[in-house]
């Protein structure tokens, strides 16, 4: 049975680092599309900026910032969609590290 729970387990880790590589590389791609959009001397973001695990009140107030001032609807909601992809990149680390 162990056994069994083991081969459970090693098979869904896989799978949601599978799906952390997923999401990692979508936020990537969204990442570039709104850097891409940004003008000369306009705020840019980078990947390891909004994927530290412990955002100082700075870094969330800089993003906060840019979301609440994008003016373009589908850029503020790509700046939303990134969050939510290192959401989910969190918490599908933290099942793969218990």
């Amino acid at each position: 049975m162990e056994e069994r729970v083991t081969d459970e387990r090693l098979q869904r880790d896989l799978e949601d680092r599978a799906e952390i590589d997923k999401t990692s590389d979508t936020m990537m791609q969204r990442i570039e599309v709104f850097n891409a959009s940004r003008q000369p001397g306009e705020r840019q973001l980078q990947f390891s900026e909004i994927f530290t695990q412990d955002l100082s009140s700075e870094q969330r107030d800089v993003l906060d910032t840019l979301v609440a001032e994008e003016k373009d609807v589908s850029y503020k909601a790509l700046l939303q969609k990134i969050i939510a992809d290192r959401d989910a990149i969190r918490i599908l680390q933290e099942r793969v590290a218990h």
